[in-house]
Formats: structure tokens, C-alpha cells, sequence
């Protein structure tokens, strides 16, 4: 996952979204063995929409963090900023 595919998926799929800021956390995840190794990175992304919507209307079109999330199997985060 990187930054254009972000960019990308907003302009597609939630084009009233528009993308102000993007940081990719690293994560670790425990294995098999107790041993801690490298995760995907967790995507925050901080989003403004058009005047015209409020931020109930963006909502009730679904929950964009789980939708993301669900489609890339990336966590994707989604905050208005």
C-alpha cells in the first residue's frame, strides 16, 4: 500500500472525500513462536468533503475505515481533519 493507491481508491470509490494528509504507522505482530515481526503498516488518512455534505451524510453511506479496510486487508483509518 502507498500513497497514490490512497489516493486512488478516494478518487474512485469516495470522490466528496478529498485526501489532506496520509501517515503510515509500522505494526508488529506476535508469531507462532512468541517472537515479534514485521506487520503491514497501519494507514491513517485524514479526509475534508465537499461544503455541501455534513458529516452525518458521509456516515450514514457506510463506515468509510471498515470499508477500506475490508477491501484492501490493509487497517486503513479514516478521520475528518
Amino acid at each position: 500500500m502507498n500513497e497514490e493507491m490512497i489516493h486512488l481508491l478516494f478518487k474512485r470509490l469516495y470522490p466528496h472525500l478529498t485526501v489532506k494528509s496520509i501517515e503510515f504507522l509500522p505494526r508488529q505482530m506476535m508469531n507462532e513462536n512468541g517472537e515479534w515481526i514485521k506487520d503491514s503498516s497501519a494507514v491513517f488518512v485524514g479526509v475534508g468533503y465537499d461544503e455541501e455534505l455534513n458529516f452525518d451524510s458521509i456516515r450514514e453511506n457506510g463506515e468509510v475505515s471498515d470499508s477500506l479496510s475490508n477491501f484492501t486487508g490493509y487497517e486503513i483509518n479514516v478521520f475528518i481533519s
